[in-house]
């Protein structure tokens, strides 16, 4: 599903430039949302987490996803937003024992509301939740509303760098900071899933400390430097992406301080892949996992 996927979006590059159709030279690069609006993503991602110790732990997991945005008001910040994942399936492999299923998660159903500017920067969180918790893939899930670095008028083959100091707000709570910068690509324009989009293709590099919520008696602290990359496909007639992809590293260094003081240090490396396109809620999530033996 993952090739067929890339491989479409591949083909409707191909097909807009062989098009030879006259595009404007100048396009706007930001979100356009309406009051009320909301946009459903279906969300398919590989992810796998090493950690290195005597015997090095790792869990490899298969994801599909629905996640729905909606503005619920706009501000002169940018957008009020409410996001919700609305159900999961989840193969994963912990170390050597067998594949198992989950259709659970305790976010499915849990609004996240947070303000958002125009060119998708997390600004604030508009609520609070009831409890400390994180989406699927954790504070580092690839976001299918990205950050766009700033807001531009953009042409194809234009380039540029941005800083990046972003809280995490629809990925884990409490939220956590990314700080690092990256680099924004115009890549050109073309016809996907019915709408006439700009190609972006985002570079990122980063670090982020976080503290998952439930460490038993210890006190554990992650700090993970992230570089990651994707290309998005932007509608230019609806004003948010419709298809795309990402691809992201984090080298993690987990340090585990006990109750007498004392530190223990291990390292670990995560890695997501991560393809997503519009979904309605009227579809049920089939599995899109080939069998692995």
């Amino acid at each position: 599903m993952l090739t067929l996927l890339c491989g479409l979006l591949t083909t409707a590059t191909l097909y807009a430039q062989e098009k030879g159709k006259e595009e404007p030279n100048a396009y706007p690069l930001r979100y356009n949302f309406s009051q009320g609006e909301s946009v459903t993503y279906r969300v398919i991602s590989f992810d796998s987490l090493v950690i290195w110790d005597v015997d090095p732990r790792t869990v490899v997991r298969q994801r599909v996803e629905r996640i729905t945005y909606q503005c619920d008001t706009i501000l002169p910040e940018g957008y009020g937003m409410t996001m919700i994942l609305e159900d999961v399936v989840v193969r994963e492999r912990v170390d050597t024992l067998p594949w198992s299923m989950k259709t659970e998660h305790p976010w499915v159903g849990q609004p996240v509301r947070f303000l958002m500017g125009v060119d998708g920067n997390r600004l604030r969180l508009r609520d609070t939740l009831a409890y400390p918790g994180s989406m699927p893939g954790a504070p580092f899930q690839p976001m299918v509303i990205p950050h766009l670095g700033g807001v531009d008028t953009v042409s194809p083959g234009a380039g540029s760098i941005f800083d990046r100091d972003m809280w995490l707000l629809d990925n884990v709570y409490p939220p956590v900071k990314w700080q690092g910068g990256g680099l924004r690509k115009i890549r050109g324009v073309g016809d996907t899933l019915g709408h006439h989009a700009i190609v972006v293709e985002l570079s990122e590099t980063g670090q982020v400390w976080y503290s998952p919520p439930y460490s038993g008696k210890n006190s554990l602290t992650t700090h993970t430097i992230v570089n990651g990359s994707g290309t998005y496909w932007i509608s230019l007639d609806a004003g948010y992406p419709v298809a795309g992809d990402h691809q992201l590293i984090g080298n993690i260094t987990f340090t585990n301080t006990k109750p007498d003081g004392t530190e223990e240090e291990r390292s670990g490396r995560q890695i997501i892949s991560m393809v997503f396109s519009l979904d309605d809620l009227s579809s049920t999530l089939d599995s899109v996992f080939e069998e692995t033996p």
